[in-house]
């Protein structure tokens, strides 16, 4: 019976700090005028503390050892180590950074890691002496530096054994110049970057007070018989006389406590058997299967919503408000229309219709409808013309659903010419709506 209790118990595992060690070989690269290094050798040790599920932080030490080729013009040297050397650069390397894991408790787990650190390198004759270059001032100087440093890796693990783990690991490191002083000519005959292959081992450290537990439900083996003092009603693994839901349902054998209650992780009222979304925001509340409503699909809760109902397909914000930009400047708009028309044309409607959205989900802006035309004819009929011309326009925002109150029209006639009214090019350019932005 001890067997089956313990099987139907919450499993807890710990993400425990652990040491690596890995080697591995690399290439120098974005030398801007010639590569002459080859490939070489690299060796780390690194150090991982997690800090969540997903999360560590790694520091980590890096040693890299080149040698050049003479003979070869190639960008990538496979003979690292050859009879044409006569250089070698040495680097050794110390970065801080953060590591994420893309799955948990899986076989194989994928993850990326960024760092910043400090690198010190030189650069020696084979015989130890040193290879001599000038400063941005001109004066002489050995060819070392201490310089910033960004990393960034991708990766696989696997846990070859509860302790022991193995990686694939393919790294780049960025010499970004910051802390060396060479002359611009110097810097255009040195390698600022290296590409890295890693393999490496890590050991868990065990168990530590920083170290990030996680708990799982694994599933209960149901027990081939019970005595009376053991009966265990509801088969969920957990004895009768211990069991606070002695009718746990059987589809939550396996998700229960030690008390024998269905698990709730995420404490949103819907047991992790039948939580669609396990790590719900507890700020919200969530529907029969555990997901806080959001009854338009935007991806934000109904009860963050600011603005329910959006039309599928939109962009929105934190509060669920579809986001566009809105108006800044007047827009001019040019319709062809018959002499004393008004209608909208199919062109002006779809040009009009890319406006919507500005307007629409912008409103704290006011739009004004300025309705112009030129001097032919007498200008009371051009000022009713040109109200009916931008109340027309108006008709057709509001239809595309802005809120009438957002548009104001106004009807300027031949007055504020911006050509000359004595050629047709200008009276063409007279005859406009303008949408003039106005923030309430």
């Amino acid at each position: 019976m001890l067997a089956c209790l313990s099987a139907a118990l919450p499993v807890t595992r710990a993400r425990a700090s652990h040491v690596e060690l890995a080697a591995g070989l690399a290439q120098p690269g974005l030398n801007p005028t010639e590569q002459p290094w080859a490939v070489g050798t690299a060796f780390r040790l690194g150090y991982l503390r997690p800090f969540s599920e997903r999360w560590s932080f790694t520091a980590a030490g890096t040693y890299h050892r080149f040698q050049n080729d003479t003979s070869s013009n190639s960008t990538i040297k496979l003979n690292f180590s050859n009879d044409h050397a006569d250089q070698r650069w040495q680097l050794l390397a110390v970065d801080l950074g953060a590591q994420y894991d893309f799955a948990a408790g899986q076989a194989f787990v994928p993850y990326a890691r960024g760092s910043v650190g400090v690198s010190f390198w030189n650069v020696q004759y084979l015989n130890g002496d040193p290879v001599e270059v000038t400063t941005a001032s001109g004066a002489p100087s050995e060819f070392s530096a201490q310089e910033l440093t960004l990393r960034g890796a991708l990766g696989v693990t696997y846990p070859a054994s509860a302790a022991v783990g193995l990686a694939l690991e393919v790294e780049g490191s960025y010499l970004t110049g910051l802390g060396a002083d060479f002359s611009e000519a110097t810097d255009q005959s040195r390698s600022r970057a290296v590409a890295t292959l890693l393999f490496k081992v890590s050991f868990d450290l065990g168990q530590g007070s920083g170290d990030v537990q996680i708990t799982t439900a694994s599933p209960a083996t149901v027990p081939a018989a019970a005595s009376p003092a053991q009966a265990d009603s509801d088969q969920d693994g957990v004895p009768d006389v211990a069991d606070r839901c002695p009718s746990t349902p059987a589809a939550a054998r396996g998700w229960v406590d030690v008390e024998g209650c269905p698990i709730d992780s995420d404490r949103d009222g819907v047991p992790d058997y039948r939580d669609r979304c396990a790590h719900s925001d507890s700020r919200w509340p969530v529907d029969t299967s555990g997901c806080a409503a959001d009854s338009d699909s935007d991806g934000v809760a109904d009860a963050a919503d600011a603005c329910p109902g959006t039309a599928p397909g939109l962009r929105v914000n934190n509060a669920g408000c579809p986001e566009y930009p809105a108006l800044q400047d007047t827009v001019v708009l040019r319709f062809e229309y018959p002499p004393g028309g008004t209608q909208l044309d199919a062109e002006a409607q779809a040009t009009l219709q890319e406006l919507v959205p500005a307007i629409l989900y912008n409103p704290a802006v006011q739009i004004a409808i300025c309705g112009y035309t030129d001097d032919a004819g007498d200008s009371q009929s051009n000022f009713e013309l040109s109200q009916q011309r931008a109340q027309v326009v108006k008709d057709f925002l509001v239809a595309a659903g802005i809120p009438a109150a957002q548009l104001v029209v106004t009807g300027q006639g031949e007055s504020r010419p911006i050509a000359p009214n004595d050629t047709p090019e200008g009276r063409v350019l007279n005859r406009r709506i303008e949408l003039v932005p106005v923030r309430r």
